[in-house]
């Protein structure tokens, strides 16, 4: 499926903005976007912000669903990302995927700050499944560092919740069989000529940019897409489409970019996916 629709959208351009619109307004994650407080301190704003739905008596989905629903979204989102055609520039195309993987873990809360965000492994989980391979082939330079800091950094910072822990559990797994496994092994379940894995076929900067004791990961350059003032904004298609269209889209709330790796959690976090609490002073 994933490949099917990279191909169709080389052939027609109006799928890109109709199929992201719907993407980032059921999963603002795939923006991407971390909510970690709403601006009036709700936790009912919040959960909408987070892309949680209600059902037909108004009560929201349980976090079970929502993190299963945000992990199937995120995974073909990475599945196309990493699909045929090689050209392809739906949501990013494969530069765009490590653009993006780039960004998520800005947006996560810098150490010691735990647990973090209990979104983080599910995402984690279905982006490296899908896309990890690809990434490691064509950008090998960028995605070590990147799967370094996660193995070294994020994994000791999981949600261990009884909530958390099955996806935590998962990603583990996916970590454990090491960097190289990942680059050598197409995906479970991939059609192999769908799944472009081919290596050094990458556009993006292989310059990883350092600091002391791991990578840092600054504020990837933006994609060719107009922007749009006081809006969220994915990866387009079209250098003259808007990837994230306003009034139905609007929920997701903006987080600023920062130039190593994530900004300090607010204090007095309202999240109902558990505080994040903030180091204190020794």
């Amino acid at each position: 499926l994933a490949g099917m629709i990279a191909f169709v959208s080389t052939k027609c351009e109006e799928i890109g903005p109709l199929l992201e619109a719907h993407l980032y307004s059921h999963c603002p994650t795939a923006i991407p976007s971390l909510s970690l407080a709403s601006p009036d301190g709700g936790e009912d704003e919040l959960m909408e912000s987070l892309g949680m739905v209600r059902d037909k008596q108004g009560e929201f989905e349980s976090f079970d669903k929502f993190l299963n629903r945000t992990e199937g979204l995120i995974s073909i989102m990475a599945d196309i990302m990493s699909s045929t055609p090689s050209d392809h520039t739906l949501l990013g195309g494969h530069e765009g995927a490590m653009i993006w993987l780039e960004r998520f873990l800005d947006l996560l809360p810098e150490a010691p700050t735990a647990p973090l965000p209990l979104l983080t492994a599910p995402v984690f989980v279905a982006f490296l499944t899908g896309a990890g391979h690809m990434l490691a082939n064509k950008f090998p330079a960028k995605m070590k560092p990147a799967f370094d800091m996660i193995q070294n950094d994020i994994l000791k910072r999981l949600d261990e919740s009884a909530v958390g822990v099955p996806s935590a559990t998962r990603l583990r797994k996916v970590m454990d069989a090491g960097f190289d496994k990942l680059k050598n092994e197409l995906p479970p379940g991939v059609v192999a000529e769908l799944y472009d894995g081919k290596p050094g076929t990458g556009t993006a900067s292989s310059a990883a940019p350092a600091s002391s004791g791991m990578a840092s990961f600054q504020s990837a350059p933006p994609l060719p897409t107009q922007a749009v003032p006081s809006q969220q904004q994915g990866f387009g298609s079209s250098g003259d489409q808007n990837a994230f269209s306003s009034s139905p889209f609007g929920s997701a709330s903006q987080q600023p970019q920062s130039s190593g790796f994530a900004a300090a959690a607010p204090a007095g976090n309202p999240s109902p996916f558990g505080s994040i609490s903030q180091p204190q002073s020794s």
